[in-house]
């Protein structure tokens, strides 16, 4: 539900959360410390008005919309990289330089945490591609042999098949251990392959 303009008491109440700035009859002002702390936590994937209710906020006096807006225009600064920026920090840094030096940290921080966080779910579901590309072919020459059991040559056969595509280059590892063998043994037979080549 929406709220309208803030009471006395409420404001009172408000001021002395420490992530309060500032606070008039109509709006509230949070420190930036506590923007980074809402986007964390909202990527983690906790909801928006619990994060406001861990932080000591009165959900009451706040009222949905004012969270659902707030979150809203985080999220969008967050996203260009601008979180923070237009913050007033009244009062509650000891000087401006001091605020702008530990929001370009934070900034930092949360930009190098997302990227990497990306980076690392990319090199995931790269490997998942490549063991499904694994079982299948894995599959199919089970398919085509009937009673027969695999080889080693041939699960290291289609394990290198699908590490010389650029993609799954550096799969290596988790292919084998998709497969139940070990690097060792792949490597023998890539050497083996290589020897027989000359």
């Amino acid at each position: 539900m929406g709220r309208g303009n803030f009471t006395k008491a409420e404001m009172e109440t408000l001021l002395r959360n420490p992530y309060v700035a500032d606070v008039n009859e109509k709006s509230i002002s949070y420190s930036t410390e506590f923007k980074f702390l809402f986007m964390n936590e909202y990527i983690k994937g906790k909801r928006p008005t619990q994060i406001f209710r861990d932080a000591g906020f009165d959900i009451g006096i706040l009222g949905s919309k004012r969270i659902e807006r707030a979150c809203a225009r985080w999220k969008e600064s967050y996203q260009s990289g601008t979180l923070g920026e237009r913050s007033a920090v009244l009062g509650k840094a000891s000087s401006s330089s001091e605020a702008n030096a530990s929001l370009s940290e934070k900034m930092k921080s949360g930009k190098k945490y997302t990227i990497d966080r990306c980076r690392q779910q990319e090199e995931i579901i790269k490997k998942l591609r490549a063991e499904v590309l694994l079982l299948r072919q894995l599959c199919e020459k089970k398919l085509d042999g009937a009673d027969q059991p695999l080889l080693r040559a041939e699960v290291c056969q289609i394990i290198e098949s699908i590490t010389q595509q650029e993609e799954y280059h550096r799969c290596v590892s988790h292919l084998c251990k998709a497969a139940g063998i070990s690097r060792n043994t792949f490597y023998e037979y890539r050497r083996n392959e290589t020897a027989c080549g000359m």
